[in-house]
């Protein structure tokens, strides 16, 4: 069984959704592979879930997961921060 909840919309216009198959957090499994990032903004609504996906998004960068196995990869939130400066 798949459950799809839809929080809102980033400041793209893209949906902000979390998606569970069954028990399992899909989103949390795509940061843990290195495959989706955390932003800075991003809202949970309890401590520990946030604890969790920070650990997962650090090891991930620190096991070179995903995105992360190409070196000089950029936080695309730091990416246009940076943009913005220049």
């Amino acid at each position: 069984e798949v459950t799809v909840l839809v929080k809102g919309r980033d400041i793209y216009c893209r949906g902000l959704v979390r998606i569970w198959r069954d028990e399992i957090d899909i989103n949390l499994a795509m940061v843990a592979a290195g495959h989706a990032i955390i932003y800075p903004s991003s809202r949970f609504e309890w401590m520990s879930e946030k604890i969790s996906y920070m650990r997962a998004f650090h090891l991930a960068r620190l096991q070179k997961l995903g995105v992360w196995k190409t070196s000089g990869i950029l936080n695309p939130y730091h990416y246009r921060r940076h943009k913005k400066k220049h």
